[in-house]
């Protein structure tokens, strides 16, 4: 079966056609792997959870929508900042809690990644409203040269666990599935140019795992068997990603030269399609696991097709059937009338249930599902490119692409939408 889809980090590019991709394929399978192995460099505040499922979280209740309240928003700078800027950019997102603090990888050719403060989010539809982050870090390689182990990488994602700062890499279009690495570490020092790497997750492709990565609270850990989860949706090459939301637990201290243990909590393989409203214009670009004051969720969020969906089939302008453009992008694959931020609202008791052997990772549904509209958000183009979840405030950041346009209405930058989670 053959698919072909538009990857959320690249819509970017294609608004000015520099890129133009035919993807295809089919995906699957799922393992968990306990084996004991030593840690990876440097140390990790990340406890190793018992690895038989036990202990029973508190009782709580779903996460819903209407729970997210929104904050406001902010702007990045617009300005060159070392070898990069954060036109075209605004991906891979992860939290800093040390410095409250955003890493973001800018433009999307140059897959360089800095550091923001977060200001003060204001609630305005006008951009110009809004306060500017500062540059904490100015950008640079977070992979050291490790990317280099293919020919067009990609930052997946990132997340901050103790003093070691981990990141997801991808190849842009790996037509033969050969790519079996996904995770480095490194130091949350950007200027540091030393990196640990490439590693991988046993028994999962890494097309289902380069991308965006999350901790899985305490109080869930026993339960789930992991400290923290990683995911990938809605890149090239359908055969070797999951065709809607994922999430594989792991140990960051597992990371190293053997594949480290792995629990697929979700997954949807190509020919096990999610039976819910995906397609293949949609994606996923970030993730968090929610359990505050009684309410429990675990958060994905992308972009979503909106109206007629059709493929190209080569054509070009690749307008529908009925000559309806595509207003987002003119590259060759999927398209749709129009595109949402969106987020998937999962339960984490159905990983639990995974694990326990009691669903399949391609049987689980999400409970609810929400477009967002605040204020930028109404943009018919409107996508995500990564989001980050403070558990201590309860605060999420979500990046949104292409919005925030230079004076010379030449190169768009991101937003980032503050939600909050009482």
């Amino acid at each position: 079966k053959a698919r072909h889809r538009l990857s959320n980090t690249w819509r970017s590019v294609s608004l000015l056609a520099l890129t133009a991709a035919m993807l295809a394929g089919c995906s699957g399978g799922s393992s968990a792997v306990v084996a004991a192995r030593p840690p990876a460099p440097g140390a990790s505040s990340s406890p190793a959870p018992t690895s038989t499922p036990s202990g029973v979280p508190p009782a709580s209740v779903t996460l819903q929508p209407g729970d997210l309240q929104y904050v406001g928003a902010f702007r990045v700078p617009q300005d060159t900042i070392g070898s990069s800027r954060f036109a075209f950019g605004g991906t891979a997102l992860g939290f800093n809690p040390r410095n409250n603090s955003l890493f973001i990888v800018g433009h999307a050719q140059h897959q360089q990644m800095a550091e923001i403060s977060i200001p003060q989010a204001v609630n305005s539809s006008n951009i110009a409203d809004l306060p500017t982050a500062t540059i904490i870090q100015p950008f640079t390689d977070p992979t050291g040269g490790l990317r280099n182990f293919t020919s067009d990488p990609r930052v997946g994602g990132a997340l901050v666990d103790g003093d070691r700062l981990i990141v997801t890499v991808y190849e842009y279009y790996d037509a033969a599935g050969a790519v079996t690495v996904s995770h480095l570490l490194r130091s949350l020092n950007l200027s540091d140019s030393t990196a640990h790497g490439m590693y991988s997750l046993a028994g999962v492709g890494a097309g289902v795992v380069a991308g965006y990565m999350e901790h899985i609270p305490a109080v869930w850990q026993s339960t789930l068997g992991f400290s923290a989860f990683s995911g990938q949706a809605g890149i090239p090459i359908v055969s070797r990603t999951s065709d809607g939301p994922a999430a594989v637990g792991f140990n960051p201290a597992d990371l190293g030269p053997s594949p480290a243990p792995a629990q697929v909590y979700l997954n949807y393989p190509v020919d096990a399609l999610p039976g819910f409203n995906w397609v293949g214009a949609d994606a996923v670009a970030g993730a968090a696991f929610i359990d505050r004051h009684g309410k429990r969720g675990v958060v994905f969020a992308g972009t979503t097709h909106v109206g007629e969906v059709w493929y190209d089939n080569g054509n070009y302008p690749p307008n529908a059937p009925d000559g309806t453009p595509d207003p987002c992008s003119s590259s060759h694959g999927t398209h749709a009338a129009g595109h949402a931020a969106h987020l998937w609202f999962y339960d984490p008791q159905d990983f639990a249930s995974v694990r326990r052997g009691d669903l399949s990772p391609s049987a689980v549904r999400p409970y609810a599902e929400k477009n967002l509209t605040d204020t930028s958000f109404t943009d018919v183009c409107a996508s995500i490119g990564g989001a980050a979840y403070d558990a201590a405030t309860g605060r999420l950041y979500v990046s949104q692409l292409n919005i925030d346009w230079d004076a010379q209405h030449i190169e768009p930058y991101p937003l980032i939408h503050v939600y909050q989670v009482p």
